[in-house]
């Protein structure tokens, strides 16, 4: 939900995240289709013998290596046979992946369970990461001794979804279970539960703190949890882990209670799934579900150039195909319509400055967009925070400009980790072309055609004044300066083979700017030749809107006053002007006509 204050000195925006319904309905489940997907995190190397292949049958619950070193695994939520083993790749940044497809036996039911169970952080590293919800026990090994905290989120962390809320809720006792099996796992005595103000009435627990969520995004974010509630500031590049506090999804605390209890893995993942109409669907699918085969289910048309998203509208991440398999992680499932999708501009910044206000973290985004386009991802860092961007996409919401801000944002991030990002290959797949692109998937609706047209309506009360003033000769001088200036742009942007940009109103403002400023008998000719000056030396010789460091329409006025200066003796050329007013401006009368006396009582 988007709240706007019609009286305010603050462009910042104010999402909230959604509510969960007073009597939530339990997910609908999904059928377990005939094959199912996982994604392995390494991707296939010929030069290396793999631990599995084309062909091998494989058990409920198995886990699946890749090779013996392998740093990731799947289990198996299906007894049956491998059918393909083939590169998958994620998004345009993730890297490659390799993808199981897996061929379910019907007839054979058996499960490979744990006869022993061992509470314990190494167990659970070895054997459990891959549960619904996708608990971070890689990274508490990694971090072992650092973490102090542990903080269980049962509020969503994005817009529009409900997942974690409704397990915050509905599957309380299983939370409070796997809560404590999560105490006796890691040895850690600070367990907080992070749960919506508005649903604090509806859980108790024991043993665990619970911390109120604001629904003001980004409030429920790591980073800003930790400022809020736990007075920690995170340090630019560092994780929450490094700073001693680790973060859970409340589904992968009740998938640790259910794995216990049933000493065996579960697959069942809870997902809010947002359709085209914007209807919320609660659904439960079995890990590796192609994403396919649910929209099949709940009747739902995905038509080409429509955009499937993973995640939520503001972090989530497109995908190439809607075979993408249902993962641990995976909580928010978002379809856009084509006609729906939010178009992106390669426009340069116009510093407005919205971008700065709207970031949390304080970063000047104006600056360093600036330094990601030009590619010097060190000093973006070192200069503009770079690493101290929490990835919220609230920049790339209001940007005026429309620039892909997150995006570079993320890429300078992943560049500085990588001194050489490759793709060794593109995944080729017979299925419906769809829209790829990187979050936020929303926007605030601002442009530049919007932010020029509004700074025209503001001109228009002076520019109609100057009119009813001069007469005609004013209002021909304001149609030819911004017609000429319209005109020229046009030209230009077909000289130079671009796209035409005078739909966004910028050339008609400099235009109408530069008109005000003449005198209303000035020549045809100077409005020529300087909404030339204007609109090429002031704006399009430098990259074009945003790329100008000074303002167009006072270069015009100055090159035209140092070129043809007796046209701007406004004395002289209102010599043969016959007015029907007092041409004086007001403080110029009052020193030389005779002032009234002025009497001080």
């Amino acid at each position: 939900m988007i709240k706007r204050s019609f009286f305010t000195l603050s462009n910042k925006p104010r999402l909230t995240c959604a509510l969960l319904e007073p009597d939530p309905e339990a997910p609908v489940k999904m059928d377990v289709p005939a094959l199912l997907t996982l994604l392995l995190p390494d991707p296939i190397d010929s030069t290396r013998a793999a631990l599995i292949k084309k062909g091998d049958v494989v058990k409920k619950g198995q886990k699946l290596l890749l090779y013996e070193n392998s740093t990731g695994y799947a289990v198996s939520p299906v007894s049956g046979i491998i059918k393909s083993i083939d590169t998958f790749t994620v998004d345009n940044i993730s890297g490659l992946r390799t993808r199981i497809t897996i061929e379910k036996d019907a007839r054979d039911t058996e499960q490979t369970g744990y006869a022993d169970m061992a509470e314990d952080l190494s167990f659970a590293a070895r054997h459990l990461t891959q549960l619904p919800g996708a608990p971070p026990f890689d990274g508490l090994i990694q971090h072992n001794g650092k973490i102090s905290t542990l903080v269980i989120t049962a509020a969503d962390t994005d817009l529009l979804t409900t997942t974690s809320q409704y397990i915050g809720t509905a599957r309380a006792t299983l939370l409070q279970e796997g809560a404590q099996i999560l105490k006796r796992i890691t040895n850690l005595s600070k367990i907080y539960l992070l749960i919506p103000g508005y649903l604090q009435d509806r859980v108790r627990f024991d043993g665990v703190t619970v911390m109120p969520a604001s629904l003001t995004y980004p409030d429920t974010l790591p980073a800003m949890v930790m400022k809020n509630h736990l007075d920690k500031v995170l340090p630019a590049g560092k994780t929450p882990d490094e700073m001693g506090v680790c973060f859970i999804r409340a589904e992968a605390v009740v998938s640790l209670a259910r794995a216990y209890e049933a000493k065996a893995p579960v697959f069942e993942k809870c997902i809010t799934l947002i359709d085209k109409t914007g209807a919320r669907h609660r659904i439960e699918a079995v890990i590796g579900t192609p994403l396919s085969s649910i929209f099949s289910q709940l009747g739902i048309q995905i038509d080409g150039q429509d955009r499937i998203i993973i995640g939520g509208p503001m972090q989530g991440f497109a995908t190439f195909t809607p075979h993408h398999p249902v993962t641990p992680d995976m909580d928010t499932v978002l379809i856009q319509d084509k006609g729906d999708i939010i178009s992106l501009s390669d426009t340069n910044c116009v510093n407005c400055g919205k971008c700065i206000q709207a970031c949390p973290a304080d970063i000047p985004v104006n600056l360093l967009v600036r330094f990601l386009q030009a590619t010097q991802y060190e000093t973006a860092a070192d200069k503009c925070d770079l690493e101290s961007c929490i990835d919220c996409g609230l920049c790339a919401y209001v940007c005026t400009s429309r620039i892909a801000l997150s995006q570079y944002i993320r890429l300078g991030k992943h560049e500085l980790k990588n001194s050489e990002l490759t793709h060794k290959g593109r995944l080729s797949m017979n299925h419906t072309k769809l829209t790829v692109s990187h979050a936020p998937f929303w926007h605030d609706g601002d442009s530049l055609f919007k932010k020029n047209l509004n700074v025209i309506i503001a001109l228009l009360p002076a520019a109609v004044f100057g009119i009813l003033q001069f007469g005609a000769p004013a209002l021909g001088v304001l149609a030819l300066s911004m017609s000429f200036a319209i005109l020229w742009e046009m030209i230009i942007n077909l000289i130079t083979k671009k796209p035409l940009t005078v739909g966004d109103l910028d050339s008609a403002l400099i235009g109408l700017l530069f008109g005000m400023m003449l005198p209303a008998v000035i020549p045809w000719w100077i409005v020529l030749v300087g909404t030339f000056v204007a609109v090429f030396m002031g704006k399009m010789i430098f990259g074009g809107t945003g790329a100008n460091p000074f303002n167009p329409a006072l270069l015009g006025m100055a090159v035209l006053m140092l070129s043809w200066n007796m046209f701007f003796d406004f004395n002289t050329a209102y010599v043969n002007y016959e007015f029907d007013f007092t041409a004086l401006a007001p403080l110029v009368a009052v020193k030389f006509q005779a002032p009234a006396p002025i009497c001080f009582h």
